[in-house]
């Protein structure tokens, strides 16, 4: 009589591995880019995020904004619906850089951000304020510029808000802290510390989608969801872990110590896909990392560590993906570096 195969447990860190390896390959650029400071009655209306953005990051590719309460409470409410209450210590991210309307109290005459904000270019981090004589509120603005490529599971897996709340006082601490050490550092004329800085807001996302993965009810299809999931998280780390390696749905479902029913079944319920559509999907991300980030390896080296077992399939397959062969693909790194790869990115969810 065959055995039954162990129900595996979730790894406690597997999930948070997870967003860090993901996020990790998104090529952030990131900076804290406007302080803002109000006292009630206020509202601040902000009809075109991705403008704002790219008074500080022009050409973005991919626009994630959010806003760091440091002190008193707003409401963030959005055009599609979507509203928040925001205290001291939360964080707002809005991944697709969506319109929206902060106040205190919700109802105040709004104003528009632009109408504050001094004309650029700005020498250092801009301060606005506006309000009248009521609560104070202080608020961190920033943002982070993903270099989004062929396939992320986790952008195309987000919500237009995450409002995420600091797990503890000592999380909302470090926050703060983090934040302020990035304008600080930002503003000194002698800073040498940019590589570190450009982590920061990084660090925080991974926080702030942690914490709203946590949040997440259980059973919640989409990536995020997804690694909530021991059968289906244990998949991903190991896919993760060794993409180059021979896997196969026995193999893995060998792996993670459940049947393959049950393997292909938890993936389709919750990623929509089946556990080697999503290897080869993962597999050409890594590819198109690698050929834009080391021009020294070459196609047939690229196609061996991430799981090909010659250049020809490994050509055949990116170019049903991106439209053009991988050195085609590598030259125009230097010209049009991410028009190829956005032509293929969904839209964000409606």
């Amino acid at each position: 009589m065959p055995k039954t195969p162990k129900r595996p447990t979730a790894v406690p860190s597997q999930g948070a591995d997870l967003l860090a390896d993901v996020v990790g390959r998104l090529h952030l650029a990131s900076a804290v880019f406007l302080c803002g400071e109000f006292s009630a009655p206020w509202a601040i209306e902000c009809s075109d995020a991705t403008r704002l953005c790219r008074m500080v990051q022009p050409n973005a590719a991919r626009l994630v904004l959010f806003h760091l309460a440091l002190e008193g409470s707003f409401v963030v409410r959005m055009k599609t619906g979507e509203r928040a209450s925001v205290q001291a210590g939360d964080a707002i991210v809005f991944p697709y850089c969506d319109s929206h309307e902060m106040a205190s109290p919700e109802g105040a005459p709004a104003v528009s951000l632009f109408s504050l904000l001094p004309s650029a270019p700005w020498a250092g981090i801009p301060s606005i304020r506006h309000g009248g004589a009521g609560p104070a509120t202080r608020i961190l603005c920033g943002y982070l510029d993903c270099d989004e490529l062929l396939f992320n599971p986790l952008l195309h897996a987000l919500p237009r808000l995450i409002h995420s709340r600091p797990s503890s006082p000592a999380a909302s601490r470090w926050r703060e802290a983090s934040l302020r050490y990035c304008v600080d550092e930002t503003e000194r004329p002698d800073n040498h510390a940019t590589r570190w800085l450009a982590r920061l807001p990084e660090m925080l996302l991974v926080d702030c989608l942690r914490q709203y993965v946590d949040d997440l009810p259980e059973h919640q299809p989409g990536w995020l969801g997804a690694i909530k999931d021991p059968v289906v998280a244990r998949g991903l780390m190991l896919l993760h872990a060794q993409p180059g390696a021979q896997w196969n749905v026995p193999k893995l479902a060998r792996a993670v110590a459940v049947s393959r029913s049950v393997l292909g079944q938890r993936f389709a319920s919750t990623l929509q896909v089946s556990p080697m559509r999503y290897l080869a999907q993962w597999r050409m991300q890594l590819a198109v990392n690698m050929l834009r980030d080391h021009p020294e390896v070459g196609i047939a080296a690229v196609a061996g560590r991430v799981g090909y077992e010659g250049e020809a399939a490994f050509s055949r397959a990116f170019k049903r993906q991106l439209g053009v062969a991988p050195a085609t693909w590598r030259r125009s790194q230097g010209g049009e570096p991410r028009a190829a790869a956005l032509s293929a990115a969904p839209a964000p969810p409606a």
